[in-house]
């Protein structure tokens, strides 16, 4: 079983002030997927705390994916994406167009989103994916990514395999 965080970026949620209803949603739909999801937080809207907590949970081998919700939308302290793209290596937009199209199917705003995935050091071992803040929002933008993610730790493992021989 693959281990990931969960991570939602929220001012009124790290502060207590709103009920965090898109990260257990996130946990939700990853458990029906397979996945094991070992941390749960909410952290401020502050590119350089969300980046910190990025690089420290993906460099710290004690999960393979972050899974980020909130903070992409156009408004000034949206900075989800801008501190995701500081500690990725590679981003992958095919992941970011795939959410982006599944979040349609529950709201014609999901093309205001910025998600964005990427990895960071050797793949599989560290992904980290962004996605939407609503929670009707969420299982659209999940239907598809166990495939893909599949797929790139194959493609990964295939390559490190090589790099060994």
């Amino acid at each position: 079983m693959t281990n990931a965080a969960v991570l939602t970026i929220s001012d009124s949620v790290s502060a207590g002030t709103r009920a965090d209803r898109s990260g257990p949603a996130v946990r939700e739909r990853l458990e029906q997927l397979g996945w094991s999801v070992s941390v749960m937080e909410a952290i401020p809207d502050e590119t350089s705390e969300i980046a910190a907590r990025l690089s420290t949970l993906a460099d710290g081998g004690q999960v393979s994916a972050i899974f980020t919700t909130g903070g992409t939308g156009v408004a000034p302290r949206d900075v989800t994406p801008e501190a995701t793209r500081a500690v990725i290596d590679r981003e992958i937009p095919g992941l970011g167009e795939l959410m982006r199209a599944s979040g349609r199917q529950a709201t014609p705003l999901a093309v205001l989103s910025r998600s964005l995935a990427g990895t960071r050091g050797r793949v599989p071992d560290r992904q980290s994916a962004r996605i939407a803040q609503r929670r009707g929002g969420v299982s659209g933008c999940y239907c598809g990514i166990g495939a893909p993610r599949a797929g790139a730790s194959q493609r990964a493992d295939r390559a490190h395999t090589r790099e060994q021989d």
